[in-house]
This record gives structure tokens, sequence and C-alpha cells, in this order.
């Protein structure tokens, strides 16, 4: 086949060179002429009612000509009058067009909430010394309670042991610190006592040594030579004396036994006095080599030792009372928190026993951001020999009236919503009786990602009691309304790539399709509200035209 005629160009040249191929597939191929015929009327011309239903149309007929059965000839020939019948049907069909007009414009955000009680209390034990608690009974979940009721009981059996033995373990505190009182008090006395002494020593011992070197050496060293002297003139004088008797009995006439007794009893006087005279120079150089240094080395030990003691006792009976002292303020320490243990001890025996702290239903656990944790889990702990933990909320007193709404906004509705807007809150027990609703706070940072907290006052009808909290609803608000405004498919709004404050139609006027810039307004699904640029009456093309 010839190819295509030169000339043309834009959409028309386009669309020609298109079919061109299409017959030229359906030559060789009818199955391709199908498909390409297919993509051809899809792409070429975007998706509407009117235009569905002719392609349903023509693929049809094209399927009929691809079928087996027919001569080859037969088939290429209704292929080719199928493509025909395709560009003739599509190239003359208009664009989708828009016409303008007046309307309500309404933006509605749907938010998910929870019914939640103004008014709770929650039950969380808080022991200050005590951490075994043990479950004897606790109230079922949904119980409604008055205030003062009985809400959970806990074993109280080892704790009122270690108060019994607490109570006996002080009591032996108060003798010990009674004892040490005494004994700091004795020691306090007896201080300045034990150091006088171990002065006095010491100086007792030094004038000890003063005086061995300036008396007592001196002295001991001449009464050791004057007794030397004495036992020594004691042996001349008796020799003397017995020289002269054997001179007086050889001239006188006594008889001779007179004379030996005389003699006799001399000469045992003069051997007496010769060993007095050996034992004087014994003890004389006893005295003076041995004694007197012993003497002396004993002195000077003396002295040193009691110097020593009165360092020590300078040093160490200050602070043996300073020791006693710190001791007996240990044990008054001890003793103090002993009594502090308990007291707290006592205090936490009288919270064994949980009250309810107003009127209210019980719910097992706590709310978070209106939503109740797994009752079936709090009640495994709370049954009898069950295990609480310290600071855990184990219950919730709630009073079921008044209600009020909290709800997680998404970020896209910040923009529309403000506090004091109203709205229907419809529960999911009662979707048929709505309840007026204002929203009252939102959040101002993010609770979780895309998530803001919001609160919102509920008007629960008397007779709905079914109605309690935790139950969820959906509350609805139009954030934004317009009884008479102009809005537009948001298809038809298109936005400067350059500057995407800036947004432009393209109005359909008899010279063909005109860009026109226009102030575009909130979006609402998929419309647009136009503030400026356009009236009612004006017809807009739905999309942008090709290559614009």
């Amino acid at each position: 086949m010839r190819a295509p005629p030169p000339g043309g160009s834009g959409p028309r040249r386009c669309r020609t060179s298109s079919f061109y191929l299409l017959m030229l597939r359906a030559a060789s191929d009818p199955v391709n002429a199908i498909r390409a015929s297919g993509i051809f009327v899809f792409f070429r011309h975007p998706a509407s009612p009117a235009r569905a239903r002719r392609s349903k149309m023509i693929l049809r007929a094209f399927r009929l000509c691809a079928q087996g059965g027919a001569p080859m000839h037969q088939r290429i020939t209704g292929t080719l009058a199928c493509l025909a019948a395709a560009a003739i049907v599509f190239a003359g069909e208009p664009p989708a067009t828009h016409t303008v007009a007046k309307a309500s414009f309404v933006i509605t955000s749907e938010l998910k909430g929870v019914f939640a009680a103004d008014n709770t209390a929650e039950i969380v034990l808080r022991p200050k010394e005590w951490k075994a608690l043990e479950v004897l009974e606790a109230v079922a979940h949904g119980t409604r309670v008055g205030e003062g009721d009985v809400l959970l009981s806990l074993d109280t059996e080892d704790l009122d042991k270690a108060i019994q033995d607490l109570r006996a373990e002080i009591h032996a505190m108060e003798i010990d610190a009674a004892q040490a009182e005494v004994s700091v008090h004795a020691a306090e006395k007896t201080a300045a006592l034990d150091l006088a002494g171990a002065e006095k020593a010491r100086r007792h011992a030094q004038e000890d040594l003063e005086r061995y070197h300036g008396i007592d050496r001196p002295q001991g060293e001449k009464t050791a030579q004057f007794e030397l002297k004495y036992a020594t003139q004691s042996l001349q004088y008796e020799r003397e004396e017995l020289a002269q008797l054997e001179k007086m009995y050889k001239a006188d006439e006594l008889t001779e036994e007179t004379e030996e007794i005389v003699l006799t009893r001399q000469r045992n006087s003069v051997e007496h006095a010769e060993f007095a005279l050996d034992r004087a120079r014994l003890q004389s150089s006893r005295v003076i080599d041995v004694s007197l240094p012993r003497q002396l080395l004993g002195l000077q030990e003396e002295a040193a030792r009691a110097d020593i003691a009165w360092q020590r006792a300078q040093a160490s009976i200050p602070a043996s009372l300073r020791k006693q002292r710190l001791s007996l303020e240990k044990t008054r320490v001890d003793l103090r928190r002993a009594r502090d243990r308990l007291a707290r001890l006592e205090t936490d025996r009288g919270a064994m026993q949980v009250k309810s702290p107003m009127n209210g239903i019980v719910y097992y656990g706590a709310c978070d951001f209106g939503e109740w944790g797994d009752a079936l889990q709090a009640a495994a702990k709370l049954r009898r020999g069950g295990t609480i933990a310290s600071g855990q909320v184990i219950m919730t007193v709630v009073n079921p009236r008044p209600l009020r709404i909290v709800a997680k906004l998404a970020e896209k509705d910040l923009e529309h919503l403000r506090p004091g807007m109203q709205g229907l809150a419809r529960p999911a027990a009662a979707p048929g009786t709505p309840c007026a609703a204002i929203l009252r706070r939102i959040d101002a940072i993010p609770l979780a990602p895309d998530a803001f907290g919001a609160e919102l006052t509920a008007s629960i009808p008397k007779d709905k009691d079914c109605i309690v909290p935790g139950m969820r609803c959906t509350v609805t608000i139009n954030a934004y309304e317009k009884k008479e405004t102009i809005a537009v498919p948001a298809s038809a709004v298109a936005a400067d790539p350059l500057d995407p404050d800036t947004t432009s139609v393209y109005l359909l006027v008899a010279e063909g399709p005109v860009k026109r810039a226009v102030k575009a307004g909130p979006r609402s699904g998929e419309k647009i509200e136009i503030l400026e640029g356009l009236i009612e009456g004006d017809r807009i093309l739905l999309s942008p035209p090709e290559g614009r």
C-alpha cells in the first residue's frame, strides 16, 4: 500500500496518521486491527458515556469481522469499514463541556469518635512500702456502685506479720538506742579524765628520768663507793685489833684458855670483815655497772611508753567518743526509719480495702482517648489470688452522664474545622437517633501521624440509656457551606506549573476554547468552588485541550 499523503499538522494530522496505520495493520492482520482500533478509540478520545457506547458498538463489529468462516478478503473489507466508521464518528465528536450554574456547595468532614464520660475516677494502688498485692475479691466489670462501696479487697496476712515483726524490732532498737545514749554520756565524762591521766603518767615518767640523771644515779654511785670504803675500813679495824690483842696477850699473865677465846673471836671478826669487803666490792660493781644502767634503760622506756600512750590517748579518746556518738546517731536514724516504715506499712494496711470515691459504673482498666482496655485481661488479674502492680490503673468508676465525644481528625480536616462548629453524631448503637454535637477543642499538636485529637459536646436523649462511655459514633460536620455559589468539576481547573496559586479553565466560545484565569476556592470531593472568573451560563471544557 502507498504511504499517507504529506501535509497537515496538529491533532488532525495525528489522527489521520494513526488511522492510516490502522488500515495498513488491518490489511495484514484483522485481529491486530481490532486491538489497535480499541487503543485508538480509547487513547485518542477520553472516556465518556457516549463515547463508551460507540466504542462498544465498533468493537463488536470488529469481532464479527475477525470471526472465522468468512473468506479473508471479506474479513479485511469489514475491518476497513469498521475503522472508517470509527474515524468518522470520533473525528466529528465535540469535546466534553460543563455548563456553569449556581448550586449549594458543602464541605463535609466525617469523624470517627468515641463517647467518653466527663466524670471518672481511676482506681490506682500506690502503696508506700508493701508491694505484694494479692486479690481476695473484686467487683465485676460493669457493676453499678455507690460512693463508699467496697471495690477491691486484698490479702493482708503477710502484711500483718510484717507489721508485727517490725514492731518487735523497733522495741529492741529502742533499748539499744537507750544503752548507746548512756554509754556516750559516760564516755563524754571519762574522756577528759583519761586524757588527764595519760598526760600525768607521761609527766611523771619524764620527771623520774630527770631525777635519775640528777639525783638517783650520782647518789647510787656514791653509796656503792661508800659501802666499799666502809667495808675496807672495817676489815682494817678488825685486823688492827687482832694484832693488838696478840701483842697484849703475850705480855699479860692471863690464862691461856681465855686468851685463846678472845683471839679466836677476833680472828672470826677479821674473817667476817674480809667477806664483807668482798661482798661490798661485788655489790658496788653491780650497782655501778648493772643496776644503775638498767634503771636508766627502764626509766627511758617508761618515759617513751608514757609519751606514746599520751599521744595515742590524744587521738584515740576523741575518735572513740566521736565513733560512739556516730553509732548512737546511726541507731537513732535506724530507729526513726523503722518507725517511718512501720507508719507506711500501717498506711498501706488501711489501703488494702479499696472503696469507691463516687457513684458510677465500674470499668476494668484505664481509658485511653475514650477507649477502654481489654476487660477480660484485666479480669484475669482481679480474680482471687491474682496479683496487681503498683501504680497501675486497675479499674475506673465512671459516671455515665454527661457524655462527651473524643475523636481523631485527619490533617486534611484541620483547614476547615474550627471550635464552635456544630454537627450530628450518630451512635453505632442507635444510628437512627442522631445527637447534636459541638466541636469544643482541637489539639494543637498531633497525637499520631495524620491524627489530631478533638473533643465535642454531645446532647444525648434521656431515653437512650443504652449509650454508655466507650461506644463509638460517627460525627458529621458541615465545615464549609454556601447555598448559592459556582462550583465546577475539578478536572476542568488547571494550575500553572510555575505558579500553583494561579488557576484557569478553558471557556468555550464561538471561536473555540479560550483560557481564562479564575480564582479557585475550597475543594469538596470532585468539585472546586470558583470565587471569581466565571458566571452562570458559561461553558467550560471538562479537561484542557490536547497540547495545552
